[in-house]
């Protein structure tokens, strides 16, 4: 890579160009991962540039990224190559991108949850009475007594 377009190594990320020991380890630590990851969801959560994530994602089920808008570089992944810089190489708009990804799929999942519990407690209580609460679920419905104190 043109030393024009490479970050600094500070240790604290991995790149390609990146040798010695850390590049064994970060490899290693991934491809022993990888076949651990197959037909799992997978949520790789501090995933720098995505080079470890590429790999779970070949053998994983499901594959989730959270910060790779925050670290994305072209100059890890040129643009050529679909990459895009992220929140602190100066670009926000994928960041927000993947912001806005995640609100959604949040706002689904409530009102998704929402739908279903209402259409269950159509079918089924999905909560217990008042009363049998205040009693104990144990003695209410079963007719025995959990915990006796002892005076």
């Amino acid at each position: 890579m043109p030393a024009s377009t490479a970050l600094n190594f500070t240790g604290e990320r991995f790149a390609p160009e990146v040798t010695g020991a850390i590049w064994y380890e970060h490899w290693h630590r991934y491809c022993v991962a990888q076949p651990l990851a197959r037909g799992l969801s997978v949520l790789d959560a501090a995933c720098g540039e995505g080079y470890g994530s590429y790999l779970l994602a070949q053998t994983a089920k499901e594959f989730g990224i959270v910060l790779l808008g925050v670290f994305a570089s072209t100059a890890w992944n040129p643009t050529a190559n679909g990459g895009v810089n992220g929140l602190l190489a100066g670009d926000p708009s994928f960041f927000l991108k993947q912001l806005a990804a995640g609100l959604f799929s949040s706002v689904w999942a409530l009102i998704f949850t929402l739908g279903m519990l209402w259409i269950i407690d159509r079918i089924t209580p999905v909560r217990v009475e008042d009363a049998h609460e205040e009693l104990g679920l144990d003695e209410a419905i079963h007719g025995e007594t959990a915990y006796v104190e002892v005076l």
